[in-house]
């Protein structure tokens, strides 16, 4: 894991699960990717995403929203497989997400001891875009103009969205900086 400067671990981290309750439903998806904030801008060290065999039936909306197919979802390992490999690498991290309330909530509940530092992009772009229309992820990777890696499908895919909060947190770190001496201070 590369860090920052400062020695702060940031990993923007997706999941895609089967419904909002951590202790009905089941995490289909985990998708991360780890950064650096340098000078230059976001520096993206390392990418990780796995899909998981859920215990339970999927709802076809769930599948349909997410793209997952149930070919991925029979031939995926349970995520017993990789608790401690998620351990290791989460662990530490600086968690960034848009909205991850839930993925914090459903890693905790999988036995996953996080840091407790959070970073929550979607907090940010409504302090520091007050009065944009929209703040949902997909909306705002629009409005940004952020380019997707190729082949890479990013709507309600864990990786994807990881990927986009990485680049909708660069955006907002941009926009923060071009403001006056004056308002900094007064922020």
């Amino acid at each position: 894991m590369k860090t920052t400067g400062s020695g702060q671990i940031y990993c923007s981290v997706d999941l895609e699960f089967t419904g909002f309750d951590p202790e009905r439903d089941q995490i289909l998806e985990i998708g991360f990717a780890f950064f650096s904030i340098t000078e230059d801008g976001v520096e993206v060290t390392e990418k990780w995403t796995q899909v998981f065999k859920p215990s339970i039936e999927v709802h076809p909306k769930i599948l349909g929203l997410t793209g997952i197919s149930l070919k991925e979802l029979e031939d995926a390992p349970e995520f017993g497989e990789h608790r401690e490999f998620l351990q290791e690498k989460l662990g530490g991290a600086i968690i960034v997400g848009h909205n991850p309330v839930m993925d914090v909530k459903f890693l905790e509940a999988y036995g996953i001891k996080l840091s407790g530092k959070v970073i929550d992009t979607l907090e940010l772009v409504q302090f520091i875009l007050p009065t944009h229309h929209s703040y949902n992820l997909e909306n705002l990777v629009h409005y940004f103009g952020v380019k997707h890696e190729q082949g890479l499908n990013t709507a309600h895919r864990a990786l994807g969205d990881a990927l986009s909060t990485i680049s909708v947190l660069e955006n907002l770190i941009k926009i923060y900086q071009s403001f006056s001496e004056e308002l900094h201070a007064e922020l």
